[in-house]
Parts: structure tokens; sequence; C-alpha cells
């Protein structure tokens, strides 16, 4: 039986697809959808009975959670694998924050893949206005004063956002959590109308007047085409997407003007491979070995060759923290990073979260009044789940 994956464009799962294609022998091909159309196309696969696809791309602690609840994935059956397998995937090399995150109970649900966490570029022309360390630890606060400095339009603009309506609310992340604000307490009650919450917002709004001027419809691949033509002073996108943007450079030993830092509190999420529940359980345990099999340590280096953000310690290598300029920063990032309340409301509060800063962003409702109809909707909403 041929695998049938699914998974949204991005450059790793793009990666897979390709080795696949190359090795016929894997015996498997992969299904690629927009990001855009990606979670409608996930959920209509895994509610099928059964699924056309036995495994997909799921963002961690993003979905993860309301897939469990609604019956929709399982855990991987570790214990019907080959003891042999299992034992050569070397689950104690994969990062703790990585390998906490694809697991639910004690049960690991998803084979990670690559992690998609903030990494900020900066030109080095601009590097005098961050501290002298090699991964500079980057304050949201402070980008407003760095971005004026910086922005020499229409040669180079000062800064890009990624501030797309599918984007833009995790890139505001960083700066609600600099600003001494939260999305969410202890209960999963919103908290995010506070002052603090408010003013990190309207600090996102901000750097508007220094971005290019189509900047609200920047995802991943325009924040990498500003990037390669070297347009912007600073920008910040998923480590995930610093080897399709710069790995041609390296490559090829080429000077890359550019250098990387980590937020202070920057946003992580682990995508990884899981199991639909609507499937045979000797498919399950097949395809599992299969998962187990091939994300081993050589995928893990091609995964940083061509994507950018590994996730086992044994790839954050001396001499691959050489290599790849930014790779020190992508570690950083991962030993800071945060992530949202593990809960399978999450991915409803989010769906009313990202139109919501888009508004502010675009001018249709102030940063105040956005975030207090943001409040409203998810307080009805909760009442609801």
């Amino acid at each position: 039986m041929a695998i049938r994956l699914l998974g949204p464009n991005d450059p790793a799962v793009e990666a897979l697809q390709l080795l696949l294609s190359k090795n016929p022998d894997l015996d498997a091909q992969i299904e690629i959808v927009r990001w855009e159309d990606y979670y409608t196309t996930l959920l209509e696969s895994l509610k099928s009975n059964p699924c056309p696809f036995q495994a997909i791309f799921i963002p961690g602690h993003v979905w993860l959670d309301s897939l469990i609840h609604t019956g929709l994935v399982v855990p991987l059956p570790l214990d019907e694998v080959d003891a042999a397998v299992v034992t050569d995937y070397c689950l104690h090399d994969i990062l703790p924050s990585v390998r906490k995150e694809c697991s639910r109970a004690g049960e690991l649900y998803l084979v990670p893949w690559f992690s998609d966490g903030h990494i900020c570029f900066f030109h080095a022309d601009v590097a005098d206005l961050f501290n002298g360390t090699t991964t500079p630890i980057i304050r949201p606060t402070q980008l407003i004063d760095v971005a004026r400095k910086a922005h020499r339009p229409p040669e180079r603009y000062g800064i890009a956002l990624k501030a797309a309506v599918s984007e833009m609310f995790l890139d505001w992340l960083p700066f609600l959590w600099d600003f001494g604000g939260e999305l969410l307490d202890g209960d999963l009650h919103p908290v995010f109308t506070t002052p603090q919450a408010v003013e990190s917002l309207e600090a996102y709004i901000a750097l508007k007047s220094y971005c290019p001027p189509d900047v609200h419809t920047y995802g991943n691949l325009e924040i990498g085409r500003v990037l390669k033509e070297n347009r912007v002073s600073m920008a910040t996108t998923w480590g995930g997407q610093a080897s399709a943007i710069f790995g041609s450079a390296v490559e090829s030993s080429n000077v890359v003007p550019y250098r990387a830092g980590v937020y202070a509190q920057p946003w992580n999420a682990t995508w990884g491979i899981g199991l639909p529940a609507h499937q045979p359980q000797s498919t399950r345990r097949s395809v599992a070995e299969w998962l187990l099999r091939i994300a081993n340590q050589q995928m893990d280096e091609y995964i940083l060759r061509v994507a950018g953000s590994p996730v086992r310690i044994s790839t954050y290598s001396s001499q691959n923290f050489q290599r790849y300029f930014w790779l020190p920063a992508q570690w950083e990032m991962l030993q800071r990073c945060r992530t949202l309340p593990f809960t399978h409301k999450l991915s409803d509060i989010l769906g009313v979260m990202y139109p919501t800063v888009y508004a502010a962003f675009i001018g249709e409702k102030s940063a105040r009044k956005a975030l207090a109809d943001a409040e409203s909707t998810i307080l009805q909403l909760l009442r609801n789940i």
C-alpha cells in the first residue's frame, strides 16, 4: 500500500515531496495544499471515513488538542512497532520542547518534522543598533526606533512585517508578551484588552509607517522575496523559511548581508506528522513504523539544508552553527520560545483573533475596539464550547 500524506506548502514539506519523487522505493506520495486552505482541507479529510490520507502534517499545539478532543487523530502505536525501529529513532535526540509539544498524557501523537518559530533577520548595516552579541536578543519595544533609523525608501525600507490576515496574529504575539500582556489567563479567559495588550498592538501597527506600502498582503513568500532582494533592513519570519531564503547563497559560499537574532519571547510551533483516526489499526502501525524510519538524523540534516529548522539536538552541531548563520538564533529561539495554551479550545479562539488583529492593522478598527470586540466574541464562543 502506497502511503498518502497531506501537508501545507512549506519548504520542509515540499522537500519531502521532492525526496519521495526521487525515491519510489519509499512507496509514498504527498499532496500539498496552500496554507490558506490547509485547515479546511485537513478537517474535511480527517472527518472522512476512511480518511483518504494515512498521515497528516499538524502544527503542534495550535491544532493538535482540538483534533484529539474530537477524536480525529490517535497516538502513534509505538508499543506495536518493531522495538528496533523505535530504538533507532532515538527519541532522546529530539529537543525537549519539541517532544513536549508532540506528546499528550505520555503518548507521542506526532513525529516531529520541523519547527516554525520567530527568527529576526536584520541587515549588517544596522547591526550596531542591537546589542553586540553573536545572537542579539531583540525587544519588540525597540523596533520602532530601529525601523525609523534604518528607513531609506524605496531602495530599502526600515522593516517588513508578515501582516497578511493569515499570518499577522502570530507575529504580534512576541509584541503582546514583551509589553507585559497575555492572550488568555490560567482559566482560558481572554485577558488581551489590558492597557499593555492594546499598547502592544498599537506598537505593531505603528511599524507600518516604515514598511513597503503593500505590507498588509505579506506572508512567507513576500517576506522571503524582500529579504532576497535586499529591500528591507529587518524582517521576521519562521526559522523553517530560512534556508529557502538564504540557503542557496550559503551553499555557494556567497556573502549574505543579513544577520539573525531572536525575540526575547518568541513563539514557536512544531510541525509534526500524525495519524488519522479513521483508518485500520494495521495501517496505523505500518505508517508509524515508516515515519520513524524516515525521520532519522539524516532526514533532520536534510531539513536543515532545505528549510532551516531541525528538531534534533545532534543537528545543532558546531559545524552546522558555523555553516548556517541563522542556526544559533534558531537554537536560542527553541530555548526561549513560548507556546499558546494546550487546549482543544485554541483553534476556535484563533479563528477570532486572526481577523481581529488584521482589522486593526488595516485601520478598519482601532486596536482597542478590535480587541474589545474579539473579547466579547470569544467569551460567547467559550460558553458554547
